[in-house]
């Protein structure tokens, strides 16, 4: 949590922006998720339009790859409350429309000291995905694919409403609850439905599957797999 308000009393306040930018990148490094806070719509505790200063804040913050921004006193005790998330959601998404691709970030991590999966570093190199479908029921990847795939949505097949939930802190994890025992590819189909009626993915798309570890149907430890699937 970046709570710039604390950081403040501690830390002279031309300091604050570099800071805020320097906990951003080393919690994206260490995969963790990281949510900025503090007077980011400040006036709209008693306005119903932001300061641009303001509109700027919260792009900056969704620019510099935070997580998650939060609103505090805006909602507890603002005027229009649901007006203020609504304002927050449109600099959001007007921010992510133009996002650059910072797949170029992850030089900084070696692979293998991180251990991270190797499918997931494969299916981030993608290019000509709509979306990419993570697997993911015991919640385990979701941090990885965040990091590393920030160029299309993250869909994250789970059957728990806590790590959906949690997943959603993330950046770029779109979690889709599916609670039914069913198959593999019976799950895959369903969150296919699910994409399209969501408006992730389209007919002729190209979907990318991503899978951590598991044991084959023919008994075969498997440390990771992704499969590409064009979109029927």
């Amino acid at each position: 949590m970046i709570a710039r308000g604390d950081m403040g009393v501690e830390l002279a306040a031309a300091r604050v922006p570099r800071i805020q930018q320097e906990i951003i990148r080393l919690c994206w490094h260490k995969n963790k998720p990281v949510i900025t806070a503090t007077q980011m719509l400040d006036t709209m505790t008693y306005n119903y339009r932001p300061t641009r200063a303001e509109v700027t804040d919260v792009s900056v913050a969704v620019k510099e790859g935070t997580d998650a921004v939060m609103l505090s006193g805006e909602t507890a005790t603002g005027v229009a409350p649901v007006n203020v998330v609504r304002t927050m959601a449109s600099i959001i998404c007007e921010e992510e429309i133009y996002q650059g691709d910072r797949s170029g970030d992850a030089t900084i991590v070696d692979p293998l000291e991180k251990k991270a999966n190797p499918a997931i570093i494969a299916a981030s190199s993608l290019t000509m995905v709509a979306a990419t479908l993570l697997i993911d029921l015991k919640g385990i990847l979701y941090p990885e694919i965040s990091k590393w795939n920030r160029r299309v949505p993250n869909l994250l097949v789970t059957n728990s409403l806590h790590v959906a939930r949690h997943a959603a802190l993330y950046k770029n994890i779109v979690p889709i609850i599916i609670r039914e025992n069913l198959s593999r590819d019976e799950m895959v189909f369903t969150a296919m439905r699910v994409a399209k009626e969501w408006g992730y993915i389209n007919k002729k798309d190209i979907l990318c599957v991503v899978e951590g570890e598991r044991h084959t149907q023919g008994g075969i430890p498997q440390l990771g797999a992704f499969q590409l699937l064009a979109v029927t």
